[in-house]
């Protein structure tokens, strides 16, 4: 007898992931292009419009980023910066459909960190 798959309410494992536009002509949107991995956090400095970091790619490109800025292949956007990190908040979608939410802290290096 014939196997008939039906995967009603299941994601299709073999569409492809939604690609985002990315304008080239805006220098951040090139953060978009690159895994959370590939970046070290340099900097973070406070303004009164609230923080600022600094990120530095493999290649030795910087990039300012603040909170909302859209980071990482995977969706990611910055949704909190302290003294110390960089928190990118991104969503995944596990095998049965459910979203997730991962919080990926950018840390600075404890020898890099102000008393």
């Amino acid at each position: 007898m014939p196997f008939a798959y039906t995967g009603r309410g299941l994601r299709d494992p073999f569409a492809l992931p939604q690609q985002r536009k990315t304008d080239f002509n805006n220098p951040n949107a090139v953060l978009e292009t690159i895994q959370l991995s590939e970046f070290k956090l340099v900097g973070i400095v406070w303004s009164a419009h609230g923080g600022y970091a600094r990120v530095i790619t493999q290649d030795g490109k910087g990039y300012t980023i603040r909170r909302g800025t859209a980071i990482g292949q995977n969706g990611g956007v910055v949704r909190k910066i302290t003294r110390n990190t960089v928190i990118v908040e991104e969503w995944d979608t596990t095998v049965n459909g459910t979203k997730i939410r991962i919080e990926t802290p950018l840390a600075l290096r404890p020898d890099e960190v102000t008393p």
